[in-house]
């Protein structure tokens, strides 16, 4: 295997990782890693629109009207 491979490998694996342990960290709240980071981003900027919000999210913006409502 050529080394960008193992990398590539190593990075889809810590975030599976990192994705898990946020997952289960926030879990007694009942909210996923995505409604985390809307909240992250909604203090840090009030005013950001749904769809600027969606895209600092990694989310579609029908997913974020989903997320919003």
């Amino acid at each position: 295997m050529e080394p960008a491979t193992y990398l590539l490998d190593a990075m889809a694996r810590m975030h599976h990782a990192v994705f898990q342990i946020g997952t289960d960290r926030l879990r007694p709240w009942g909210i996923t890693l995505s409604s985390y980071a809307a909240l992250r981003a909604l203090d840090r900027r009030p005013d950001l629109t749904l769809g600027q919000l969606a895209r600092r999210c990694f989310v579609k913006p029908q997913t974020m009207t989903r997320m919003v409502s």
